[in-house]
């Protein structure tokens, strides 16, 4: 709930609408995350059909598409996107309009349709399919790091003047946070390969003493076995005295 005092406390309703809005952000995380999960498990669950990458991609692909035309009129919730539901339809047709190239209104650029949406298209395909094959092949838990590392990079390379979009500025408390998300990544991976020595020196002295083991198994065989020939092969005394 934003609050604002008498007298026109704009800073601080200001504050705590940015407050909320990051809370909005971090709930935001939480189904990423979750969807990381569920789709290691069913990698984990179906190994030995070995499911194909874009296969699975199809059909989260043709899922989200389904859920964003069911969410559609959230569009008509203030706060969210403040387009009266009675305009739904003809928003959606003068979007559809723009991607083809065409200026719906006056007021609206078009400039760059439908190259521009066609080339996010295809990058964010890209980029799905190669999220799956990570989290086929290193679990939920290094996607989810990986992806982290995505905001910083776009962050910084927001700041190229791109077509269509230009270049924007950082400010001290986006370069505070970037430093802070790098840093907490920074020492998790530091962390976790110091984890990581003791459990390889483990096994490699594991692998050592087993194969010590097997070595003094085969010499001690080899010998009861040539001790065994010798005895068969050994004359009887009684035998030749007779």
């Amino acid at each position: 709930r934003i609050l604002v005092a008498e007298g026109g406390d704009g800073e601080s309703a200001s504050t705590t609408s940015s407050l909320f809005y990051v809370g909005v952000y971090v709930a935001s995380v939480a189904p990423t995350a979750l969807a990381f999960v569920l789709k290691e498990e069913i990698f984990e669950c179906h190994r030995h059909l070995n499911l194909d990458i874009f296969v699975v991609n199809t059909y989260g692909s043709v899922v989200s598409l389904a859920f964003t035309i069911l969410l559609l009129p959230l569009a008509s919730v203030p706060g969210i996107g403040e387009v009266p539901l009675r305009e739904l339809a003809a928003y959606t047709r003068n979007g559809l309009d723009c991607f083809m190239g065409n200026d719906p209104t006056p007021a609206d650029d078009c400039t760059g349709s439908p190259l521009a949406p066609l080339l996010y298209f295809c990058i964010n395909v890209t980029y799905n399919i190669f999220i799956l094959a990570l989290v086929k092949q290193g679990g939920a838990l290094l996607t989810f790091l990986t992806n982290t590392v995505t905001f910083p990079l776009s962050t910084i390379l927001f700041t190229l003047p791109w077509p269509l979009l230009g270049a924007s500025t950082l400010n001290r408390f986006v370069i505070l946070g970037l430093a802070i998300e790098l840093s907490g990544i920074v020492y998790y991976q530091h962390a976790s390969s110091k984890s990581a020595r003791p459990e390889e020196s483990s096994s490699t002295t594991t692998n050592a003493t087993t194969g010590k083991s097997a070595e003094r198994t085969y010499l001690l065989t080899e010998e009861q076995g040539r001790s065994q020939y010798d005895t068969t092969l050994k004359p009887d005394p009684s035998a030749l005295s007779t």
